[in-house]
């Protein structure tokens, strides 16, 4: 029998060349059915092809596609973001809207802007309480004023127009508690739950339109026992009133404005939304009154 690998031949029959050691019998041995086990190289195979599309996928999408906390972080442009799919009912859990690799934006927070919308008017009615308030005191002085010039001082009409005014004044004062309670009252009843990110500038407001109401009560009181007594302290009590508008008052509602109006500017930054009012302890209105 010749081998066919070195050319030997050899007279005796055997399966393999002694020469070279390669088969030499031209029978094939019985084929085997395939194995449930996947061989050594075709398993490396496979994580050659897994590693390729892995890399190739982390050039395409980012690394950020593949966080190390092992969370999948949505990276295509044109799909919806979603939520991780939760481990009980394989259904789309909630979350925070997710900026992709195209640079799509964040959709706005509705329920903060609905938040700061229904912030905005309380505000605007607290600087136009705030202000026809003040305008009640200045009114009254000027009445004051008027009437001890143009009345008969021979006669009792001073005593009297002075009664008149006092007795006014009485009248608006007994409102104002009322509605500093109104307003402080349709702040508290916001028809939804409040931001987990605006529940600190909600206390802070809140805080501050307490001591919007209790400077501004301070003052229609000192004015009033004024009235009720020597009509010149009611000069006193008005030169307090001067500046921003209320004196010793006006830095404790200063101070209260400056710490609500920071969190505002917080806040939207926070949310990436555009501040469109101020709160101001001037009474100017800070963008509400159409300034």
């Amino acid at each position: 029998m010749k081998c066919g690998s070195c050319g030997h031949e050899s007279e005796a029959a055997g399966e393999f060349c002694p020469r070279c050691g390669v088969r030499t019998s031209t029978t094939m041995p019985p084929l085997r059915g395939a194995s449930a086990k996947t061989g050594p190289n075709r398993a490396m195979v496979g994580v050659s092809i897994v590693a390729i599309a892995a890399l190739a996928l982390a050039a395409y999408f980012g690394w950020r596609a593949f966080a190390p906390s092992g969370e999948v972080v949505k990276a295509v442009g044109n799909q919806a973001p979603v939520g991780p799919l939760t481990e009980s009912a394989g259904k789309v859990a909630p979350t925070a809207p997710i900026a992709t690799a195209q640079g799509t934006t964040t959709p706005e927070p509705t329920e903060v802007i609905d938040y700061l919308k229904f912030l905005k008017d309380i505000e605007r009615r607290r600087v136009l309480t705030a202000k026809s308030q003040m305008a009640e005191l200045l009114k009254q002085s000027s009445a004051l004023t008027y009437a001890g010039g143009m009345a008969d001082w021979t006669t009792n009409e001073p005593e009297k127009r002075y009664q008149e005014i006092y007795g006014k004044f009485q009248q608006s004062l007994a409102q104002w508690s009322a509605q500093w309670q109104e307003l402080t009252a349709a702040f508290l009843a916001y028809p939804r739950a409040v931001p987990a990110s605006c529940q600190t500038l909600r206390d802070r407001y809140y805080a501050m339109l307490g001591a919007t109401s209790t400077a501004m009560t301070r003052v229609g009181t000192s004015f009033s026992d004024a009235l009720s007594g020597d009509p010149s302290k009611a000069i006193d009590a008005l030169t307090q009133m001067q500046g921003s508008g209320l004196g010793s008052a006006s830095q404790e509602i200063r101070e209260a404005c400056d710490q609500a109006d920071q969190e505002l500017t917080s806040v939207c930054e926070k949310n990436k939304i555009r501040k469109d009012f101020d709160i101001r302890d001037d009474l100017g209105g800070g963008n509400l009154l159409g300034r």
